[in-house]
């Protein structure tokens, strides 16, 4: 609060007494906050934290024997360019939505200042936090403020209006910017968008599209429409349910490990680089006063008390008085859990209490030599090529669909080649058109064709290519 318009200085500048709360319908006063605890629901006297004697302006130059009888300079400042400015604040940075003024002081704060003025000026409001810095809003809550707001942290959210548009956030090929990098979705050259999908379009009558996919009839013209997501893949944020191979939204049916949050698909900590002014710590991204800074149980959910003197948390009354070891929470029952006990991961996902959280299924598996751990599973299991076909770009590697390395590609006049000149274990056969096939070292199967000198841009999931490869194979043979 900036105000000033004569002496004697300071107390002239608290000739009011303030009141904050969220509720200004509110009747009740907490006069005591720092002992009683606030209420955001009722006025609570503020407590006067600083007074600044460099305010906001001062233009005129202060000349105390010109005017400090009748309007009260003092040698440094002049007071009516608002030399002096107060900060008030609530006990633990508690924030509030409204201030009420009402005309005179009591000297609570300033003892010398015990008169009581009939009048309570301000000239000025702004809100600052405990530090004298501006807050910044995070109105959706996704963990980014509003870069409108001066001074905004970098990276910032370019829409605080909606939760799915912050900085990272997963965009799909016909989504608008939602990662704030100013560039909406798109798809990459050669591939065209189909219900938030980047697709090739179909090929030649006599290999039209993959296994899994069909040529379709779109607005853009006929495109490789995937028949479910199994094969076709989800846009980003999304996964595909195995059961009804559909997607749905990465978070779906997500329970994540206590105090994480699921975004975008992953159970993160949402404190991660947060840091909170003291005594406020951070629950789920935000900063929050201990529940012993308010009134009663005023600050917990219904159905929680205040853990006053122990945690100084809200907690089921159960729980009350129990203190557990670092990676436990009190559960429902007022025993202490791990941070897993309940959790629900990710798709692809286990929790790991030792790990603080959710880690991929294979994380910390050792398989035997032969067999390679399954993704889905967590589980060893003997794969190999044999048993499963990839789709372009990705080739079979011990039982496993990996990216090609797009290595060099194979002189157009090579047939086959290997160790001593056969098809050894390190093959690769050129077909017309320049299509190389290739055999890695502890392959059984599934090769993969890619154009000499190029690397597919296909998007999808592994899914059978291997008539492609035959059909190619074929016709080098017969010329």
């Amino acid at each position: 609060f900036a105000q000033n318009d004569h002496g004697p200085q300071p107390c002239e500048s608290i000739e009011y007494t303030v009141f904050l709360t969220d509720n200004p319908e509110a009747r009740e006063i907490i006069q005591a906050p720092t002992t009683e605890g606030a209420d955001p629901q009722k006025w609570n006297r503020a407590v006067l934290k600083t007074i600044y004697t460099w305010g906001w302006f001062n233009v005129r130059p202060a000349d105390p024997a010109a005017f400090g009888a009748s309007c009260g300079d003092v040698p440094e400042y002049s007071v009516e360019d608002d030399s002096y400015t107060q900060v008030f604040s609530l006990p633990c940075g508690i924030t509030f939505r409204y201030a009420a003024i009402v005309a005179g002081y009591d000297g609570a704060e300033f003892p010398e200042c015990t008169y009581h003025s009939s009048e309570g000026e301000v000239d000025a409001v702004a809100g600052l936090t405990e530090e004298g810095t501006g807050v910044c809003p995070d109105v959706d809550r996704d963990g980014f403020v509003d870069c409108q707001c001066p001074g905004a942290p970098m990276p910032c959210d370019c829409n605080d209006t909606d939760d799915t548009i912050h900085p990272g956030a997963p965009e799909a090929c016909d989504d608008g910017d939602k990662n704030c990098d100013d560039i909406p979705g798109m798809c990459s050259a050669g591939l065209f968008c189909n219900d938030s999908i980047c697709v090739p379009p179909c090929g030649t009558a006599e290999f039209q599209c993959p296994p899994g996919a069909t040529c379709e009839n779109t607005s853009q013209g006929e495109l490789c429409v995937p028949d479910d997501c199994t094969t076709g893949g989800c846009p980003p944020g999304s996964v595909c349910d195995p059961d009804t191979k559909v997607c749905r939204p990465a978070c779906d049916a997500v329970v994540c490990p206590f105090a994480q949050a699921c975004k975008d698909g992953e159970c993160i900590d949402l404190c991660q680089g947060v840091q909170c002014p003291s005594p406020q710590e951070c629950v789920l991204g935000e900063c929050t006063a201990p529940c012993s800074c308010f009134n009663g149980d005023v600050s917990c959910d219904p159905g929680e008390v205040c853990d006053r003197g122990n945690t100084d948390r809200c907690v089921p009354p159960i729980c009350q008085n129990v203190t557990c070891n670092l990676g436990e929470h009190c559960g429902s029952n007022g025993l202490c859990v791990d941070i897993c006990d309940g959790a629900i991961c990710p798709q692809g996902q286990k929790c790991d209490p030792l790990q603080d959280g959710c880690v991929d299924n294979c994380d910390g598996v050792t398989c035997a030599q032969g067999e390679s751990c399954n993704p889905d599973s967590g589980m060893c299991e003997g794969l190999s090529c044999d048993m499963i076909t990839c789709l372009l770009p990705t080739i079979c590697v011990n039982g496993q669909c990996v990216m090609a390395d797009g290595g060099l590609p194979m002189p157009s006049d090579a047939s086959v080649s290997g160790a001593g000149g056969g098809a050894g274990p390190d093959a690769s056969v050129t077909g017309a058109g320049g299509g190389t096939f290739e055999r890695r070292s502890g392959d059984t199967g599934g090769c993969a064709c890619r154009a000499a000198g190029e690397r597919s841009t296909w998007p999808w999931a592994p899914a059978a290519a291997l008539g492609l490869g035959l059909l190619l194979f074929g016709r080098r043979r017969r010329r």
